[in-house]
């Protein structure tokens, strides 16, 4: 980058990611803010920080965009977007490491089932309400609320253009989606034969933690790790539960347990270190009364990669509780490496992250992130990279220069 050259940058995606990332841009003194892009209608989604067009407009772009900050989730998109976007700019996500899905052909042969059951359910409501216009002596042309008034009738429900019992509510299926080794391929290989750089599950965890993981596993090659996050909503694990249809909104809370944390902060010994020994997670829900929120809450338990490795609590609630008790994004992290480099020689690496505002946070890493794929295009790199695999210095606003004499004189 030379001189007073602006990175010029585009947000995919305005939601509660993008809106920050987005602000974010428009504070950082080397980069442009050029415009958002959206899959909702961009008229009802325009602000004072940059013009919103529809997502399928990115192409237009090309030569006025140098980065493009992808701020949609894999529930929403992000992996049919990112890689598209990958044809026209170096591109930075915050994707997620996680994750155990079901294929599609599994999901598909799941709702056939439940479809031939709710088939049969419609069939049945019909053959009992035959038999009991036939028992009151009506033609099935009579049958309205004046000929039947004195008949008991069924309540019921439309459900897939179905006539059903009241008590039928739509079903919920995992989402589907591509585990992360099959995302980070599909975006690799649309950016190296475009010769950009994208980079992906970029963020404070995964991204900056990670990153500190694999620096103390290099330092120490015999050491112990451990992480926790909380107590704080997380960005990631509420997006993941979003992405169940019927799900208007999600909030879940990373909950560190107390005893395996005071252990590790006190360098005790902890027996068991599965993650489910060491978090739980608090759910708050909002969903659509069309959906089964029994089934909803299993589903979710048992989404695999994701709650079905933790303790989990599931607890639906209103949007007006939902904005009034869980809308502050607070979080935290902490890294712990302890390692034995002699014979009662212990050294230990700790690194904590303290967040007001977690979406805040992550659209600060997002956005210095799309400096560094922006030097990594300079450098002439090409294809899909994460945290750990980028320089540090890339991450920085300064020259390597000025960072060396950073250092030579702190």
């Amino acid at each position: 980058m030379e001189g007073d050259q602006l990175i010029r940058v585009g947000v995919v995606g305005f939601g509660v990611i993008g809106k920050a990332t987005a602000k974010a841009v428009t504070k950082i003194k080397d980069m442009e803010l050029v415009a958002i892009f959206s899959k909702r209608d961009p008229a009802k989604l325009q602000n004072s920080m940059a013009k919103v067009y529809s997502t399928k407009d990115v192409a237009d772009f090309v030569g006025k965009i140098d980065v493009m900050i992808c701020c949609d989730s894999f529930g929403t998109g992000l992996q049919d977007v990112a890689p598209m976007v990958a044809k026209y700019f170096h591109t930075v996500d915050s994707h997620p490491l996680r994750g155990d899905p079901p294929t599609p052909e599994e999901v598909e042969a799941e709702k056939q089932l439940r479809l031939e059951e709710l088939q049969r359910l419609a069939k049945d409501l019909a053959e009992r309400n035959a038999r009991r216009d036939a028992e009151a002596g009506l033609e099935p042309i009579e049958k309205s609320a004046d000929t039947n008034q004195n008949q008991p009738v069924e309540e019921t429900t439309e459900v897939y253009g179905m006539t059903l019992p009241a008590f039928v509510k739509e079903p919920v299926f995992q989402p589907v989606y591509l585990p992360f080794e099959k995302y980070f391929e599909k975006l690799d290989a649309a950016a190296r034969d475009a010769k950009h750089v994208s980079l992906c599950a970029i963020g404070w965890e995964p991204g900056f933690m990670s990153l500190i993981r694999t620096v103390s596993e290099g330092f120490f090659p015999k050491s112990k790790l451990w992480t926790f996050w909380g107590r704080g909503i997380s960005m990631q694990w509420s997006n993941a539960a979003k992405a169940f249809d019927g799900v208007l909104d999600a909030a879940v809370y990373q909950v560190p347990k107390e005893e395996p944390l005071m252990a590790v902060l006190n360098n005790e010994p902890v027996w068991d270190d599965s993650r489910k020994a060491l978090h739980h997670l608090d759910v708050y829900i909002v969903a659509e009364d069309r959906v089964d929120h029994d089934q909803l809450r299993e589903r979710i338990l048992n989404m695999p990669g994701w709650f079905k490795d933790y303790d989990t609590h599931v607890t639906f609630v209103g949007p007006d509780e939902m904005r009034e008790f869980h809308s502050r994004r607070t979080h935290a992290g902490l890294v712990i490496s302890r390692g034995s480099t002699s014979q009662g020689i212990n050294e230990q690496i700790k690194m904590e992250v303290d967040m007001d505002d977690n979406a805040e946070f992550t659209a600060y890493v997002l956005a210095s992130a799309a400096r560094a794929a922006f030097r990594g295009g300079e450098h002439g790199w090409a294809g899909a990279f994460t945290m750990m695999e980028v320089p540090m210095a890339w991450f920085n606003p300064g020259s390597a220069a000025a960072l060396r004499q950073r250092i030579s004189h702190s």
